[in-house]
């Protein structure tokens, strides 16, 4: 990789990369918060009216498991 960090290295494949991030986050709450926020903060930029209501229906989401569990 170059060192701009925004590059993704030639010769991976686009479910290779995915499984590359999923492996980097399995173990790291801090990496996940990072990038929840980052990707909440772009939601919010693009759209916030839509960002709010997957928010919301994650909170519900996350009730309704609470609630039958």
């Amino acid at each position: 990789m170059s060192g701009t960090g925004g590059e993704i290295p030639i010769g991976l494949s686009e479910l290779q990369v995915v499984r590359l991030l999923k492996c980097a986050v399995k173990d790291d709450d801090t990496l996940v918060d990072a990038i929840v926020e980052k990707l909440y903060g772009i939601m919010k930029d693009f759209d916030a009216g839509r960002a709010k209501q997957t928010v919301e229906l994650i909170v519900d989401r996350d009730r309704a498991k609470q609630e039958s569990g």
